[in-house]
C-alpha cells in the first residue's frame, strides 16, 4: 500500500521560494507555497542604498568590504555596481555567494557557519594604519551583530538599508490549505513572526522546522515547539531535515 507524500508548507516570498520548492519536490514532497512575507524597497525607495554602491564603485573608494546578509541584499547591492569595481564582497552562506557569482562577481569570503557570528569570527581583522571601511547592506530590521561584531576587530561600519520585509496575510483558500500540512518551514525569523500571526500556534502543522539558531530562537519566544533546526543553516540544510523525516 503505497504511503501519502509528506504535506511541506513553504512560507518564503513567493519570488525566493522556487529553488526550495523545486529540491522539495525532487525528494518526493508535496508542496504547499504559502508566502507570508513580501519583501519591499525601503522607506527611501532605495536612496540610501544607491549613494552608498555609487561611492564603492569609485577608484577611490573608502569601502574595502561589502558585506551581503541574504540573498537580497546581493540582488539589490551587486545590481547597481560594475563587476571590475575595487572591493572585496563577503556573503553570509552559499545562497548568498550563488546570487553574487551569478550576476559575476567573485567572492572573497563565505564562512562555514552561515550565520552573522559565523560571519565574524572568520571576518579579517582590521590592519592598523588609516581608517578601514565595510559597506553593510541589510534588511530595514536585522541584528546588529554583524556591525558590532567588525567594529570589535577594528573596522569602520556604515550600514544601507536595501529592503524592507513586510508580512503578508494569506488569503481564506491559502490558509485552509497550509492547515493540511505535515511540516512547516521557517527560513527566516521574519517569516517565523508572521506565521504565528496569520495562524496562531495552535493551528501550526505538528512539525516546524527552522533554518537556524535565530529563527529557532525567535520561534521559541513566540511560543512554538521547534521540531529541528537545520545545520548547516541553508535551504540545504532545511532539505535535509524534511529528507530525515520522510526516511522514518
Amino acid at each position: 500500500m503505497s504511503t501519502a507524500p509528506l504535506r511541506v508548507l513553504v512560507t518564503r516570498a513567493a519570488e525566493q521560494a522556487g529553488d526550495l520548492v523545486a529540491r522539495l519536490q525532487v525528494i518526493g514532497c508535496e508542496v504547499v507555497e504559502v508566502p507570508l512575507i513580501e519583501v519591499v524597497e525601503p522607506a527611501d525607495d532605495g536612496a540610501q542604498l544607491r549613494a552608498a554602491m555609487a561611492v564603492v564603485a569609485r577608484a577611490d573608494s573608502p569601502y574595502d568590504w561589502v558585506v551581503l546578509t541574504s540573498p537580497n541584499a546581493a540582488l539589490r547591492s551587486l545590481s547597481l555596481l560594475a563587476v571590475n569595481a575595487p572591493v572585496r564582497l563577503a556573503a553570509i552562506g552559499p545562497g548568498t555567494a550563488a546570487v553574487c557569482r551569478d550576476l559575476g562577481f567573485a567572492v572573497a569570503l563565505v564562512p562555514e557557519r552561515s550565520i552573522g557570528e559565523g560571519l565574524v569570527a572568520v571576518f579579517p581583522d582590521a590592519v592598523p594604519g588609516p581608517v578601514r571601511r565595510v559597506l553593510l547592506p541589510r534588511a530595514e530590521k536585522a541584528r546588529d551583530v554583524i556591525s558590532d561584531g567588525l567594529k570589535s576587530k577594528g573596522w569602520s561600519v556604515d550600514v544601507a538599508v536595501a529592503y524592507r520585509t513586510v508580512d503578508r496575510t494569506p488569503t481564506a483558500p491559502e490558509a485552509a490549505l497550509a492547515s493540511t500540512a505535515d511540516v512547516v518551514l521557517c527560513a527566516s525569523s521574519s517569516a517565523a513572526r508572521s506565521m504565528v500571526k496569520a495562524f496562531g500556534i495552535e493551528r501550526l502543522p505538528p512539525r516546524v522546522v527552522s533554518i537556524g539558531p535565530q529563527t529557532t530562537k525567535t520561534l521559541e519566544g513566540l511560543g512554538v515547539m521547534v521540531f529541528a533546526t537545520a545545520d548547516p543553516h541553508t535551504l540545504d540544510g532545511l532539505v535535509a531535515c524534511v529528507q530525515s523525516i520522510v526516511d522514518r
